[in-house]
This record gives C-alpha cells, sequence and structure tokens, in this order.
C-alpha cells in the first residue's frame, strides 16, 4: 500500500515516515531530504532544502555507525529554500556528515 509508513511511492528511497519528519511531499521523487557536501576554501560546506516548520542540526562522525555523532552547527530553521551550513573546523581525516530533522 502506498499510503503504509514504510511505503515510497515516488521511488526515490526515502519511505513515508521519513519524507513526513522531513516535511517533504512522498509522491514527488525530487522532494526529499538531500545534503549537498563540497570542499570550499573556509571549510566543508554542507546544502539541502530545509521545508518550512522544521528544525535541522548538523553532525559529523568519524565512522558510520549510530554512535560518535557529534554537533557540527547549531539548529537551523527551514524557512522553504536552501540551507547552507560551513564546518569551519573540519577533521583532518575522514567525516561523514548528516542533517538531522528536530523538534522547533
Amino acid at each position: 500500500e502506498s499510503a503504509g509508513v514504510d511505503a515510497d511511492p515516488d521511488g526515490d528511497g526515502v519511505p513515508n515516515w521519513a519524507e513526513y519528519a522531513a516535511g517533504s511531499n512522498p509522491v514527488d521523487a525530487a522532494s526529499s531530504l538531500r545534503l549537498v557536501v563540497e570542499q570550499s576554501s573556509g571549510g566543508v560546506l554542507l546544502r539541502w532544502l530545509a521545508a518550512p516548520g522544521r528544525a535541522y542540526v548538523v553532525e559529523r562522525s568519524s565512522a558510520l555507525g549510530e554512535s560518535g555523532w557529534t554537533v557540527a552547527g547549531s539548529v537551523a530553521a527551514g524557512e522553504g529554500g536552501e540551507q547552507v551550513f560551513t564546518d569551519g573546523n573540519s577533521p583532518t581525516g575522514t567525516a561523514f556528515y548528516r542533517v538531522r530533522v528536530v523538534t522547533p
């Protein structure tokens, strides 16, 4: 069923429950929380589409997994446009980033 919490009616790999949490449209494959990461002269630049009524926190870890994530940036409120964050304190080794939706 396309309305189930774990269903993915638009086929973008993001289940309905995650689309709801992020404020994206579960029937539009172009509408989902996607993080773009680039190296810049000021550090690591992260960009994502921030939905209105949602808040986001940027986290960083040296390894993938459920533990080891630390806050790299403060909570940012979504306004319906692109949100940009630069991590000027990025480590010299490998770093993984994620943007997590939090309660505003």
